[in-house]
């Protein structure tokens, strides 16, 4: 996760490998608004979880 002050929003990105470790599929979003850097891993974990559905 990253954080801008400066632009008033957070970004997180998440990464799909297979079981041989081997690259699958990437994603990065970007949210207007500041949370705790903690939140914002919590929220990106939440991301990845609902796209890989």
């Amino acid at each position: 996760a990253a954080i801008s002050v400066r632009h008033n929003r957070y970004s997180v990105g998440y990464m799909v490998m297979d079981a041989k470790g081997h690259f699958v599929a990437v994603r990065s979003q970007s949210f207007e608004g500041l949370v705790d850097p903690k939140v914002a891993k919590i929220l990106g974990v939440r991301e990845a979880l609902s796209w890989l559905k």
